[in-house]
């Protein structure tokens, strides 16, 4: 079994990258309350009937058919409606930025290698991520040069429940799998900008 967990559960850690061991037991948000409450469901399944369990910890994934209300998508929107976009934590914020066909290959590469039933807890959880941090502002300069256009900013405080910055160190399942991004964030990028314009006809 494979299920889906997220990067939230490390909360506002101090040390960047943050590996598979760092501390994850102070979520900020109800959301990654509920990841986490996942893994520990998860662990204790695979601990009481040996059913082999893989967690996936996704860091900020976008490109096509991404969700509209995440931040890349709204704005895009924003951007090409020519309103004002709204950028909470004044932009100090860095994501580490997966692109989708990257984070497609992770979980099928996950899915042909579960962990044995042989061990004592069948049970593992990895990050999975591109191990590069990049800036809101960097983001949004880059997105405005895709699209041709620029629009207004609007700094705003930091939002309730929402982390700072996050990187993956993604040593751990590269060592299992062998696995690494293939995309950058300028490539996933202009593939999402190039969706994006097809989709929406503009």
């Amino acid at each position: 079994m494979l299920y889906a967990s997220t990067a939230a559960v490390y909360g506002d850690n101090a040390d960047f990258p943050v590996t598979e061991q760092s501390n994850s037991d102070r979520p900020l948000s109800l959301y990654a309350a509920t990841k986490k409450a996942n893994e520990v469901m998860a662990h204790s399944y695979a601990s009481m009937y040996a059913l082999p369990v893989t967690g996936l910890r996704f860091f900020t994934v976008y490109g096509p058919w991404g969700r509209p209300d995440m931040a890349l998508y709204k704005f895009t929107d924003s951007i090409m409606g020519g309103l004002c976009l709204n950028i909470h934590n004044n932009g100090n914020h860095t994501r580490d930025l997966i692109y989708i066909d990257d984070l497609v290959d992770a979980i099928l590469a996950a899915l042909e290698k579960p962990p044995s039933a042989d061990q004592q807890i069948p049970h593992k959880i990895y990050n999975i991520g591109n191990q590069k941090a990049i800036g809101l502002l960097e983001m949004i300069e880059n997105l405005e040069q895709q699209l041709g256009r620029k629009t207004a900013h609007k700094l705003l405080p930091r939002q309730v429940g929402e982390i700072k910055d996050n990187q993956a160190d993604t040593t751990l399942f590269f060592q299992q799998f062998g696995f690494k991004p293939q995309v950058d964030f300028k490539q996933g990028l202009k593939k999402f900008v190039e969706w994006y314009r097809q989709y929406h006809s503009v």
